[in-house]
């Protein structure tokens, strides 16, 4: 396993204190208490820094406050969009879409076009985090025609990334690279860490998918590189997760595991309900290379109860298909087609045609091969 760097002593592990501290050295440089609009605009900062180190709950209160407390309408615009975030992370999905509409109506009325757009990106990933493909496509297309109207780099960045992650999803591999790499050359212009770290991640599930392991590893790498440097724990664990799968690829349960007790220990502690349904999906197929059964099973209905409570259709696909793929290693031919069966479903309930024609084709060899 690769050396890691240890997370940098910044404003990351205390960002409330570090937000006190800023505003007292600045009083007494001054001599006066800042403005209520200005202090606002720290407890904004203050609260992505909480995001950024995995602390939501401490950063929706900072928004919050920074809400209640500004009298600018941008202010109240950003305070509402990053609360939007934190519900969408926690699966709070009425909540996360009420309050990035409420602050999309402020940008929009401002005349704002660019967070605009990145509401319209938000909105859309909202969409596909719960499986709603065509809805989640429209809101990106929106995103994409104010990045063009307006040549707003950082914002087509965006937008092309999460297109690549819905043609990721949807099997189309080429046209995923093609994406991400757009995002990548544009974020490496416009000097965007977190946006390369997050690009340089996706392109590394895309050559997972493809199979190249070498070239996934090089790009997870990369993106845990970043992901040090700025202190993101978020990414970070996913990253954790995507080297535990890399692993498993590769035959090695045993790395495979600890990289997904450092994924589980971040999701834990963010209270990432996806996140802990994506470890226990991973759990299943570590205790399924290992054929330790009872654990795999047991690993693989946890991830799905999650998956029901918060509307995740997507994993829960994902899940079915990896206890199709358990049973059949086990031995258990009915079980198996069973499981396909209700994850080819689910696929197609997605409108995810690709995933649905490779499960069709694992049906039709493994009935033939009972026969």
């Amino acid at each position: 396993m690769e050396s890691e760097k240890q997370l940098p002593d910044t404003i990351h592990k205390s960002p409330e204190v570090y937000f006190h501290t800023v505003l007292d050295t600045l009083r007494k440089i001054t001599g006066v208490d800042l403005s209520q609009d200005d202090e606002s605009l720290l407890l904004i900062e203050a609260g992505k820094a909480c995001i950024v180190s995995g602390n939501w709950n401490k950063a929706l209160e900072i928004f919050q406050r920074a809400f209640k407390l500004t009298s600018s309408e941008e202010t109240k615009a950003e305070a509402l969009k990053q609360m939007g975030h934190i519900k969408s992370k926690l699966c709070e999905w009425k909540e996360a879409y009420d309050f990035y509409r409420s602050s999309l109506e402020i940008y929009e009325n401002s005349g704002n076009l660019s967070e605009s757009g990145n509401i319209y990106n938000n909105l859309g990933f909202n969409h596909f985090e719960k499986g709603e493909m065509s809805k989640a496509k429209g809101y990106f297309y929106k995103a994409l025609d104010i990045a063009n109207e307006y040549n707003d780099a950082i914002l087509m960045a965006d937008t092309h990334s999460n297109l690549g992650i819905i043609s990721n999803s949807q099997g189309k591999l080429d046209e995923t690279i093609q994406y991400y790499q757009k995002s990548i050359d544009s974020y490496k212009k416009a000097g965007d860490t977190h946006g390369l770290a997050q690009t340089y991640h996706n392109l590394g599930m895309t050559y997972a998918k493809k199979e190249e392991w070498k070239l996934a590893g090089e790009c997870y790498q990369k993106s845990m590189d970043l992901c040090m440097d700025i202190g993101d724990n978020d990414l970070l664990s996913i990253i954790y997760i995507n080297r535990s799968q890399l692993s498993l690829n590769l035959y090695d349960p045993s790395i495979a595991k600890v990289y997904c007790d450092k994924a589980f220990k971040i999701f834990q502690s963010t209270e990432n309900k996806m996140g802990i349904a994506e470890v226990h999906k991973t759990y299943g197929m570590i205790y399924t290379q290992m054929k330790d059964w009872n654990s795999a099973e047991e690993s693989f209905e946890k991830g799905l109860d999650i998956c029901k409570k918060y509307d995740n259709l997507l994993t829960e696909a994902e899940i079915f298909f990896e206890k199709g793929m358990m049973n059949l290693e086990r031995g258990d031919k009915m079980k198996a087609l069973d499981y396909l069966r209700q994850a080819m479903e689910s696929y197609k309930n997605l409108e995810l045609d690709e995933e649905v024609s490779r499960i069709e084709s694992k049906i039709q060899k493994v009935t033939s091969y009972y026969k």
